[in-house]
């Protein structure tokens, strides 16, 4: 039984001294957020500006304008007649 206080005393005793040691942070990493809004984008198009909006979106959203053809629209690729239809 006295083993068992002891180790648990070691053990808190080593917690605390890795507290001290190592003090937590309290500078908090600021995080920048973009957010890209896909959905003002694609209900901006006419028939007019619908190729340069399609180039236009493959650099402001770089992955997502392949993932909205392939699995939203259900596409084989974005070079298909029936994406700009």
């Amino acid at each position: 039984m006295k083993s068992i206080v002891f180790s648990f005393f070691g053990i808190l005793i080593l917690f605390l001294l890795f507290i001290l040691v190592f003090p937590i942070s309290d500078k908090a990493e600021k995080v920048v957020l973009k957010i890209n809004r896909f959905d003002q984008e694609l209900f901006s198009i006419n028939s007019q500006n619908i190729i340069e909006k399609s180039n236009k979106w493959d650099k402001d959203f770089e992955y997502f304008n392949k993932v909205f053809a392939s699995q939203i629209i259900q596409l084989p690729s974005l070079d298909n007649q029936q994406y700009y239809d």
